[in-house]
């Protein structure tokens, strides 16, 4: 993928994978980041937990994700970005069926979803620009900023995927095993599973990253392959 190039050809389809890859590892993050901030299809799907009352409306529901929350009442359904409780209040429906779900869903997301994933998408996308300034002059060590910010977005991403596991799976537990409860939550699995994805690839691109570096040292900086810019094989004995 990321070896010597052995012509144009070569060249380019080495950078078309890269390109392919660095678009999942955006796509997949950005999917895990904007679930329940609207109705847009599949995107009520992409919840962090689901709420659902033990009595009184046994037909409502709240969905919380990281910066969105969809609140349903039977075939209702409203989804807003979650920038503030009163983001709920025009829909006097909603409203009654699960004012006190939604302030319990509320106080969820602002207490145990933190920015560690956010923070970590924002420094995969400032990486790429600092790889492309690094492959563009592979001799100089314009390489240092690249692979801070890809492993500083890779570990982020790893933090952020081990934590919300942790915490989805804690609430899950103790909503069922204490009795008297107000909400049963249960935990959204296609979101931990983007997020599980797009954390592996994201540690995988650093992995790679960091063996193009090894590679260009241990070849003389001639590192062909990905990224862009003019990466042919070693120049020509003089």
């Amino acid at each position: 993928m990321f070896g010597p190039s052995q012509g144009g050809t070569g060249r380019m389809g080495k950078e078309w994978i890269s390109i392919l890859f660095i678009i999942v590892i955006l796509v997949f993050l950005s999917l895990t980041l904007v679930g329940c901030i609207g109705t847009s299809p599949l995107i009520p799907e992409l919840f962090l937990i689901k709420l659902i009352p033990n009595g009184g409306s046994s037909f409502t529901e709240v969905r919380v994700g990281y910066y969105g929350i969809c609140a349903v009442n039977g075939k209702d359904m409203i989804c807003k970005p979650s920038n503030s409780a009163s983001a709920f209040a025009p829909n006097a429906k909603v409203r009654r069926a699960g004012g006190d779900i939604l302030s319990i869903a509320f106080a969820l997301q602002g207490i145990y979803f933190s920015w560690l994933l956010s923070a970590a998408g924002a420094a995969f996308a400032l990486s790429l620009p600092a790889i492309f300034l690094w492959r563009r002059k592979p001799q100089g060590r314009r390489y240092k900023p690249a692979l801070v910010l890809v492993w500083l977005a890779a570990i982020l991403a790893v933090a952020a995927t081990v934590s919300v596991v942790q915490i989805t799976n804690t609430l899950k537990y103790y909503s069922t095993l204490v009795p008297d409860q107000t909400v049963t939550i249960h935990p959204g699995m296609v979101t931990q599973i983007l997020q599980a994805a797009a954390c592996a690839l994201a540690f995988l691109f650093a992995v790679l990253v960091l063996w193009i570096r090894w590679k260009d040292t241990s070849m003389g900086g001639g590192m062909g392959g990905g990224f862009g810019g003019d990466m042919g094989g070693m120049p020509p004995p003089m």
